[in-house]
């Protein structure tokens, strides 16, 4: 009885089954009346009037006529086996409290780790339960959940859930890596670029003759283009070109400690977020 209290009732035996589980030998307790007196009533009255046993047992007959033919019993723990609860906090969040003897053989088959975690799975499939309204036997699931190591699925999906989660976090900074290697590409670029802009502004007439006779000797047929008096293009296209030219032309090496600096005055530039 012991080992089925948490489903709160034992397998139904045949009545001759029962005698042979009892020992009884043919010709024994052959009057259904004395065979109840003896051999079921009397052991179920000592089982529930001992104060260390922490089970109440009721036997439940079927009968045909008035023949007992089979048995069962319905168990369910007393009150004083219940007053210590929990013994460990492996049980802490169940909804009903377990016994000591109950805890007691658990922790003898499973780990506190994988009590708790049948129990949380237990409860989820409470939850369903109560959802459609079913009848839920709460001893009888947690008894299930913990002897059939329920728990063991969960920590297998919760395992998995972790390295998803660490999965897409590892993605996540990686591709945030990518863009801050992107945006600091461009960010360079750009202060290069005004770096050499700032420096080609800084140039004398005579740098820049200097730069052009240099660039129409590769491009020839801008010539025609050229005003040495100021000294420069006529022509936008050509101006442009030959702006990206010097550009190209220009020997600028960014200094680190400037760069972070200008960096530092584009975000607090107004209307621009840091």
């Amino acid at each position: 009885c012991a080992d089925y209290v948490g489903i709160q009732r034992t397998p139904e035996m045949a009545i001759e089954a029962y005698r042979s589980y009892m020992g009884l030998k043919p010709g024994e307790y052959e009057a259904g009346r004395d065979l109840n007196k003896f051999i079921i009533q009397a052991p179920v009255d000592k089982i529930n009037e001992n104060d260390i046993c922490d089970i109440q047992v009721e036997p439940i007959y079927k009968r045909q006529g008035r023949k007992i033919v089979s048995i069962y019993f319905k168990v369910q723990y007393k009150k004083q086996g219940i007053l210590d609860f929990p013994l460990v906090p492996a049980f802490a969040e169940a909804r009903i409290p377990i016994p000591l003897s109950a805890q007691s053989r658990y922790m003898t088959n499973f780990s506190a780790d994988e009590i708790a975690l049948s129990i949380e799975r237990g409860n989820s499939y409470i939850d369903a339960l109560k959802g459609r309204g079913a009848n839920i036997d709460l001893g009888a699931i947690y008894n299930k959940a913990i002897e059939e190591n329920w728990g063991a699925q969960l920590a297998a999906q919760k395992q998995a859930d972790a390295q998803e989660r660490a999965s897409q976090a590892s993605r996540k900074a990686a591709v945030l890596k990518q863009e801050h290697s992107e945006d600091e590409l461009k960010l360079r670029a750009t202060y290069l670029k005004e770096l050499q802009t700032t420096s080609i502004k800084a140039m004398s007439d005579e740098s820049i003759r200097a730069e052009a006779k240099v660039y129409l000797d590769a491009n020839p047929q801008s010539a025609r283009f050229y005003d040495e008096n100021k000294p420069g293009f006529t022509n936008p296209m050509e101006r442009i070109g030959f702006n990206i030219w010097l550009q190209a032309r220009q020997s600028i090496q960014i200094d680190e400690s400037l760069f972070r600096a200008w960096q530092e005055s584009r975000r607090k530039r107004p209307g621009r977020v840091a």
